[in-house]
């Protein structure tokens, strides 16, 4: 996992915040993604919503295949359809 420094952000108008580009780019988060935001031993953790601890219970009936996927390929396939997304 890459490890990025902290960054200071000031709280503007409307109590928004925004993420840095190399937090951004790091996490795969693009404009119109859905965030979770959850407090942990008092910090505030940011996780993409497709990015689950376990892939399968997210997406359990989603994916049509003649196998079965493991965690890994599943996460492996939401990472390549998301680099298809973002490549122009």
């Amino acid at each position: 996992m890459t490890v990025l420094e902290s960054v200071r952000q000031i709280v503007q108008k409307k109590h928004r915040i925004a993420i840095s580009k190399e937090f951004r780019e790091a996490l795969g988060i693009q404009e119109g993604d859905e965030i979770e935001l959850k407090l942990e031993n008092g910090r505030l953790v940011i996780k993409p919503i497709w990015l689950v601890d376990d892939p399968t219970e997210s997406l359990s009936g989603l994916i049509r295949s003649e196998k079965s996927l493991s965690p890994e390929e599943i996460e492996e396939e939401i990472r390549k359809e998301r680099a298809k997304k973002a490549s122009p």
